[in-house]
């Protein structure tokens, strides 16, 4: 092979594998410019559901608290019954449109465990008083036992707990209630209800203060 073509091949295999190689840089251009601008439509999705969802949430928030206004103002001056903001965790035992006692709570419960940072779905709008119950028992399930390869006991009596949730609790039906905070027996993943958590002594007060029928206004 003469010099002239010589330097003609290589020429050749320079210019074929210069162009391999522009060849592989525009494909990864291409690529990151692609995943750059998924990226973009992601975030902007993800804006977007977070703006929609921020919109339903002050909607529901507003027709809950308008809901719940309306009947405070069709109260009659002698009845009384339970404000709670689920948010804020306070809560007031109201006469007519006095102020008789405030409370706190803790909203918990609910199967599956909630996430670490949210709060459990404490039914809002106006619920009344199902149900009163002092000294509360559970009954441990069976497959707490059957979970701890214990043999289910035949006695019913032999798996109750008493005292499970506090001194007393207020049923608001819906798998909803007002109590103590649960015993140290009672399994945390075994509770099938939602509930607002208050100290011995507002317990005791909200219990004292309501009756079956008497209604709960829940704000968000």
């Amino acid at each position: 092979m003469g010099p002239r073509r010589e330097v003609a091949w290589w020429t050749v295999v320079s210019l074929a594998l210069a162009g391999l190689a522009l060849a592989r840089m525009g494909e990864v251009f291409v690529k990151r410019e692609l995943v750059s601008r998924v990226s973009i439509v992601q975030r902007e999705l993800a804006e977007h559901t977070r703006v929609w969802r921020d919109s339903v949430s002050r909607r529901e928030a507003l027709r809950v608290d308008l809901l719940t206004a309306q009947a405070q103002s069709k109260v009659e001056p002698d009845e009384t019954y339970l404000v709670m903001k689920k948010w804020a965790g306070r809560g007031q035992i109201m006469m007519g449109s006095k102020v008789v006692y405030e409370f706190r709570f803790r909203v918990r419960g609910g199967v599956p465990v909630p996430v670490k940072g949210q709060i459990p779905e404490l039914p809002e709008g106006v619920l009344s008083v199902q149900g009163k119950e002092e000294h509360p028992v559970w009954y441990k399930p069976d497959w707490l036992y059957e979970q701890s390869k214990q043999q289910v006991p035949r006695d019913s009596a032999e798996r109750n707990v008493e005292d499970a949730f506090g001194a007393c609790a207020v049923y608001l039906g819906g798998g909803a209630a007002i109590h103590g905070v649960p015993s140290r027996f009672v399994s945390p993943e075994a509770v099938d209800h939602v509930y607002a958590e208050l100290n011995e002594k507002d317990l005791k007060a909200v219990f004292n203060a309501v009756k079956p029928g008497s209604r709960v206004l829940i704000q968000r």
